[in-house]
């Protein structure tokens, strides 16, 4: 499978937890809002971690990412280069497709009909493919990356939406931070999180290939 690359459109509205929860999980006195930052640094790397080791966006996302042909490009067979007829979207849960654009050969952005295609939802990464005898555009640009795809993926907008075993992941590495801040960096997550850990979460984890 060609691996491509993902950029973020648009963050999360919301962090996963509110100060108040982490504080809570950690034991913390709500009232004291000295170690505020860092509580919210530790969040930002525990959910950066979680969602590397397990290729899964926990909060709603957008994304773009970009191909170089269309399925049915003439004389430039998809499924002949690549093996399958299908783009597979590596960002999961997906929630939906916001618009797929593509560079003409006078280099003018054109927006895809949405009607011409449509996309699954899958447990693991969802796929975009053409609805039936329908093609896409033949007057697309030769160039590399003519073809954006832009998206939403993410489990909800908060954290009501997410996995428990997920959140709880996060909160567990959150509090191995805090225990261990000052003995390593926050870009050793992968070593505070312990076994216990990385089972529970294991489940969720999908292994690109």
């Amino acid at each position: 499978m060609t691996k491509y690359s993902y950029k973020l459109v648009t963050a999360p509205i919301n962090t996963l937890f509110i100060l108040d929860d982490i504080k809570n999980y950690l034991r913390l006195d709500a009232g004291d809002t000295s170690e505020d930052n860092l509580l919210l640094s530790f969040q930002s790397s525990a959910v950066s971690f979680i969602e590397k080791y397990t290729n899964r966006t926990l909060l709603t996302t957008t994304f773009k990412t970009y191909r170089d042909v269309f399925f049915n490009s003439p004389g430039r067979s998809y499924f002949d280069r690549y093996g399958y007829d299908y783009w597979e979207l590596r960002k999961s849960p997906l929630q939906s497709i916001s618009s797929i654009k593509y560079f003409n050969k006078s280099n003018v952005l054109v927006t895809v009909d949405a009607n011409i295609y449509y996309n699954t939802f899958e447990d693991i990464y969802s796929k975009i493919l053409l609805n039936d005898s329908l093609k896409f555009p033949s007057d697309a640009s030769n160039k590399l990356q003519a073809i954006e795809i832009e998206f939403v993926a993410g489990y909800g907008d908060d954290a009501t939406s997410v996995p428990d075993e997920l959140k709880n992941a996060v909160l567990m590495l959150i509090s191995a931070m805090y225990e261990n801040r000052g003995d390593c960096s926050q870009a050793s997550c992968s070593q505070l999180a312990n076994c216990s850990i990385k089972q529970l979460i294991s489940q969720f984890r999908v292994i690109n290939i």
